[in-house]
Parts: C-alpha cells; structure tokens; sequence
C-alpha cells in the first residue's frame, strides 16, 4: 500500500504568513515563513493551520498600539511619559527644562508623533511601572539611546531627589507618585516649585491649569 502524498504548502499564506520552505529534521512539520512586516519565522504547520499563529508578532504589537491610541486612551500614562519627555526638552517654563531642552537634548523627529513612539515602547519592553530613560546623559531621546527602567532606579540617578518625609511617612519620589495617582515627573516639578506639603495634598489639576 503506497503512501499518501504530503501536501508541501509551499507559497500558502495563513494571516500575515506566507510559507517559504520546510524546516527538515523535526518530528512535526515546521516551516519557516515570512510575514508581511518583512521578518522571517520558523513556525509549526499546525499552528498555522488552526490560526495560533498568524503572524510574526507584528499582529499584536499593532493591537496594542490602537488600544493605546484610540477612544481617549491616548492619555494613558504611556501618553504621559511621552508628554513629559517633550516637556523637559521643549518647554522653557518647565522647571525640568534646564536639565534637558538648556542643556540640548532633544526628541527625535520620528517621536514627535505620539503613535511611532507608542510602537517603539510596546517594542521595546513597556509596562505601566516602567519610565523612559536615556542610556546616554548627553544623548538625545531617541531609538538607540533610551530604555525603559523602574522609577526606583531612574530616581537613584536623578539630580537632587531622595527620599520624602511627610506627616510621618518616608516614600521615595516614585512611591509618592503611585501613591497619589500623578505622573513622576508632574510630582517632581510640584517640589520644585512649591513646598512638601501642598506638592503632596493638592489633588491632580485639570489639563491646561498651571501649578
């Protein structure tokens, strides 16, 4: 009794994938397949075939990035991190402006828009208690020259910032940030500019109201 003839897939496309060639050697078929993003992946047919798999990982990331820039949600703390960083180089009555934006850092171009930036963070290991940071001081804010790090640990390398005592309590700047529900860097401008006390207790402003 002759075999039965295997299918070769080849050139079949399965979402963003399009089958190249058979990866030899495994016990279950894998084929290595190119997505529509430009990226290569080696993946199992049967996971092609029951649509696990559609994509090289192109799929998701650009979910996430509309649900981060769709219905408002652009103001996420994500957007916040974004804001600030434009602050701190572009806005001349931010407190934080004579650290960077004085001292010539910058944003480059491609992350004045809100969406490349987004894309590049959900990239690049973004979570909700992570804060942008430049791995080069004197560097600009741009791919290549910025991570993300906990706020802890950007905090320790901050200029002048240190732990907190209030009413009894002692919380590093971060902690206080979380605590209160504000970003980390409108809570530093807050001690900045005025004392403990009203920087801790004022509830967060209205957008557009100045400080």
């Amino acid at each position: 009794m002759s075999r039965p003839t295997i299918h070769n897939n080849i050139n079949e496309k399965y979402g963003r994938l399009t089958i190249i060639k058979e990866v030899k050697g495994t016990r279950l078929r894998k084929f290595l397949c190119k997505c529509e993003c430009g990226n290569m992946k080696t993946i199992y047919l049967g996971h092609l075939l029951s649509g696990n798999t559609k994509s090289c990982g192109c799929l998701k990331k650009d979910r996430n990035v509309k649900v981060f820039t769709k219905h408002g949600l652009s103001k996420s703390r994500l957007y916040c991190v974004w804001s600030s960083m434009k602050d701190r180089c572009y806005r001349k009555k931010s407190n934080a402006y004579k650290n960077y934006g004085a001292r010539g850092i910058s944003v480059c171009d491609e992350w004045l828009d809100f969406k490349p930036f987004t894309e590049w963070a959900l990239s690049n290991g973004y979570q909700e208690d992570l804060t942008i940071e430049r791995i080069n001081n004197d560097g600009d804010y741009k791919p290549g020259n910025c991570t993300f790090v906990h706020l802890e640990k950007q905090s320790k390398n901050r200029r002048g910032l240190h732990s907190i005592l209030f009413n009894g309590v002692t919380k590093t700047l971060s902690d206080w940030a979380r605590s209160l529900n504000i970003c980390h860097s409108s809570l530093r401008e807050r001690l900045e500019k005025w004392n403990i006390e009203r920087a801790l207790t004022t509830k967060n402003l209205k957008k557009g109201a100045k400080p």
